[in-house]
Order: structure tokens, then sequence, then C-alpha cells
């Protein structure tokens, strides 16, 4: 395994490293890692969040969302979508569907975030 290419040894290239086992070397290699794959560091502001996710704010000015996350809205988007939807069409929701378009998965879509992503 290497972190960057050498003679017919291609470097290490998944995306997602899983670290454990790897002991007090982890720090070093996950900055080495970093900075001959993707040119970056473990500094403030470089990586992406660490998880947490802002929550969209209705009305606000601006990009609502953390630019600097990797996680996407669309399952969001689509929980949201659906729900107007439904509501236009004077349909009732049930759990199920709730569970279909992705509503209740972790963490569950607030009614702010619909707000903020589709505007309903």
């Amino acid at each position: 395994m290497h972190l960057e290419s050498r003679e017919r040894q291609p470097a290490l290239n998944p995306l997602i490293v899983h670290w454990a086992g790897i002991g007090k070397m982890r720090l070093w290699l996950t900055e080495q890692y970093l900075l001959r794959r993707f040119n970056t560091t473990m500094a403030a502001g470089t990586c992406a969040s660490n998880g947490t996710r802002d929550t969209p704010s209705a009305g606000s000015s601006g990009d609502a969302f953390d630019s600097r996350s990797f996680a996407s809205y669309a399952r969001q988007v689509r929980c949201c979508k659906n729900l107007r939807s439904a509501h236009l069409d004077g349909r009732d929701v049930t759990k199920d569907d709730m569970a279909y378009w992705g509503c209740c998965s972790w963490p569950p879509v607030r009614a702010a975030e619909c707000q903020a992503l589709v505007g309903a």
C-alpha cells in the first residue's frame, strides 16, 4: 500500500480509508495521504465539516448550507417535493409514504429544511 505511485505500483486510490489498527502512525499517515493525494491538510477550513449538518434556515439570505460539507440534500429534497405534491393533490400521507420518501431516515427532515430547499 503506497500513498503515491511508484514503479508499476499505483497509488492508494480509495476515497474512504479505514484507519483502524494503524496505531500511533494514524495521524501522520492521514496527514500524508491528504497532502499527497488531494493537496490539502487537516488545517481548519480545508477539510469537510465534522459531520454535523447545518439546518437550512427559511428566508435566509445567501447560501443556507455548509458548503464545506460532503453531504447531499437529495433525500431531504425528495421528501419535501413528495410532501408538497401530496398536499397539493389533497392526498393523505401515510407513515409508509414518509418512510419510502426518506423523510424519517436519520436525521429526519424538518419543516425548516423543506422551506429552505423547496419553498414548501
